[in-house]
């Protein structure tokens, strides 16, 4: 019997990490929602309805949501973002598009054209998916639901270290402030569900972590 796990929090809260390291040890597959938002807000810019949180055109990107199509392919080690036939993956990582994001992700449409989306995608099982809201409003009836957080000293130096290795370098401070001001803009609808396992990463190993959710994916599968 193949299973739905949600696994939600907010930025850096390494959620990304966990789920990868969890849908790699049961075989199923990783799915990051976030990396669909951020899709749609690459988008938004390359079409010039979105230069700034205080400049989007919601109006005519909603117009042009069926024209997005998004989807993943497999790549050495990890999934890489497709939008449009073209591999967007390094583009949607950078700090600009992270700073977007959330304002785009406020727009209701936007919201449910994606939901619409990562439903048909876990329609068969067997995905492990990450995001703000996929426990409590994706996928409510999930068999596993986990909630993380983690302190926002350990988030910062995480985001900086992956936007170093991805050749996007930024200071502690510009992350420090996007991490604050994406979490204020996704508190509306990032919470725990009330069947949520809550995790605080930082305060175990990530081994501890993983092998505890995956003693309880099989408690619960089974």
């Amino acid at each position: 019997m193949k299973i739905i796990v949600a696994i939600d929090g907010f930025a850096a809260s390494g959620k990304s990490t966990i789920a990868q390291d969890l849908a790699e040890k049961t075989g199923y597959t990783h799915i990051d929602s976030g990396a669909m938002y951020r899709a749609v807000t690459l988008f938004g810019m390359q079409k010039g309805l979105v230069t700034s949180a205080l400049n989007i055109d919601s109006k005519k990107l909603i117009e042009l949501l069926p024209t997005i199509n998004i989807s993943f392919d497999r790549i050495p080690c990890s999934y890489a973002t497709i939008l449009n036939g073209k591999n967007v993956e390094k583009e949607i990582r950078s700090l600009e598009v992270s700073n977007l994001t959330p304002h785009v992700a406020k727009i209701a449409e936007v919201r449910d054209f994606l939901t619409a989306r990562l439903r048909d995608l876990g329609k068969d099982k067997g995905i492990v998916m990450e995001g703000r809201d996929i426990g409590t409003v994706v996928f409510p009836d999930a068999k596993m639901k986990v909630f993380v957080t983690a302190p926002l000293t350990l988030s910062v130096e995480r985001r900086l270290e992956e936007l170093k290795q991805q050749g996007n370098p930024a200071t502690y401070q510009s992350v420090k402030n996007d991490i604050l001001e994406r979490d204020k803009i996704d508190a509306a609808w990032t919470y725990p569900a009330k069947d949520a396992i809550r995790i605080e990463n930082g305060s175990k190993p990530l081994t501890d972590i993983v092998q505890n959710l995956l003693s309880m994916f099989y408690r619960i599968k089974n």
